[in-house]
């Protein structure tokens, strides 16, 4: 009698069923969902093969590129799919409710806010930059009155840069602003238009990644922004801040660094 091709898979553990019912549901073969997890179809297939368990760490790389929760992966209880807003703190789901409310267009929430958070971001990526000169004992190099000079001027610069939107963008909308007291020092006559240009501009300056910019999502809601203000200003800004970065690394790798001492 011929032998059987295949070999039938023996009786699986519970989480290797939910893996096998899984990758059917996923409408994918075997050997792409290995490739995507950086397994080997073989490694893969030897899973199903000897009835084996399903380790943490494959679980948790199969949430990290599938979405599948794994703590169902491994035990079959709550929610399969996972869901990242139940991993954050109670802080900052109130932050991202109030950031992304849309009934609550208001200069604090589009423009202020913000602000104020691209103001952190660099003034964090300033004291990181610091503290790695101080480390290689360069605490008193030239280059730290730049980024000195950057600390204490990014928040004017930042706020002159939504001076010069009001000036230059028109303020052609129908609709209607909100006065909102609690912004002191932003001019309270302004466009929805101006407010959501200036509101993606400083998401956009903190990201440095092209393809990861927030302000590319503004066609796909239909949000009215002026791109080409946003893309000059922000490549103003990062070739500055690019020139910063290099002055830094240059000084970090010279050999005789006292050379530019401030002293």
């Amino acid at each position: 009698m011929a032998r059987p091709r295949f070999k039938p898979e023996p009786q699986l553990l519970p989480e290797t069923k939910r893996l096998a019912l899984l990758i059917e549901e996923l409408g994918i073969s075997r050997r792409e969902f290995a490739r995507r997890l950086g397994m080997s179809p073989s490694g893969l297939g030897a899973l199903f093969q000897r009835a084996a368990t399903v380790s943490v760490v494959m679980a948790k790389a199969v949430e990290c590129e599938f979405g599948v929760r794994h703590q169902w992966l491994l035990s079959g209880q709550g929610t399969k799919w996972y869901n990242a807003w139940e991993g954050l703190r109670p802080s900052e789901r109130w932050l991202l409710k109030m950031l992304s409310r849309q009934d609550h267009f208001s200069l604090v929430v589009q423009v202020e806010l913000p602000l104020n958070l691209a103001v952190s971001f660099f003034q964090q990526e300033l004291l990181r930059l610091q503290q790695e000169l101080v480390a290689q004992q360069l605490g008193r190099h030239i280059v730290m009155k730049e980024l000195y000079d950057w600390q204490q001027n990014i928040a004017l610069w930042l706020r002159g840069d939504w001076r010069d939107l009001r000036q230059e963008l028109s303020q052609n909308s129908d609709m209607s602003t909100e006065v909102n007291s609690a912004a002191p020092g932003l001019e309270e006559q302004s466009s929805p238009r101006q407010w959501q240009t200036a509101r993606y501009y400083y998401m956009d300056i903190t990201v440095m990644e092209e393809t990861k910019r927030p302000s590319l999502e503004a066609v796909e809601f239909g949000i009215e922004l002026d791109r080409a203000w946003i893309d000059d200003r922000r490549q103003q800004l990062h070739e500055r801040w690019y020139a910063l970065s290099d002055m830094v690394q240059k000084c970090l790798k010279e050999d005789e660094s006292g050379w530019l001492s401030m002293e």
